[in-house]
């Protein structure tokens, strides 16, 4: 028995036995299975709860919200990571602010969601919108690769 397990058990709580813990961690089975429960329970729920918070005012709706406009404008809701000026040529000073907007917000929620920091109605939502999480994947994604921007 390692010394780390054997150390646990010695400092169970008297309700608790050695059995009635999870070899890996410190938490009780129970505990483990309730947080599995109480997770799968979220998950299920993500749906309904992500059209509730999507009302909530807040940065991230706003911008949400943006990029869905410009998704039912041009068709798509993929960006550059970096918006040149020939990306922008020909564009008006409110479309351009917009593009450069959107790009970087998506970049942001790109890189929230590779650590593990974004939300699962958050996920939920840009992904009901067909957005792109992993941009540079090559043809065959769900809003296709070549659509970045509107050809004038």
């Amino acid at each position: 028995m390692p010394f780390v397990y054997w150390l646990m058990c010695k400092y169970l709580p008297r309700s608790l036995n050695s059995q009635d813990v999870c070899p890996n961690s410190f938490l009780p089975i129970h505990s483990q299975r309730n947080y599995t429960e109480v997770k799968i329970r979220a998950e299920n729920n993500t749906e309904r709860d992500a059209d509730a918070l999507l009302l909530e005012p807040s940065s991230w709706n706003t911008y949400y919200r943006h990029l869905q406009a410009y998704r039912a404008r041009t068709g798509h809701c993929n960006f550059k990571r970096k918006i040149t000026d020939a990306d922008v040529y020909g564009m008006s000073e409110e479309e351009e602010k917009e593009l450069r907007t959107l790009s970087w917000w998506t970049c942001r929620q790109r890189k929230f969601k590779r650590r593990g920091e974004l939300d699962a109605y958050k996920v939920h939502l840009l992904g009901r919108l067909g957005f792109e999480w992993n941009p540079h994947a090559g043809p065959g994604t769900s809003c296709g690769t070549c659509l970045f921007f509107n050809m004038k």
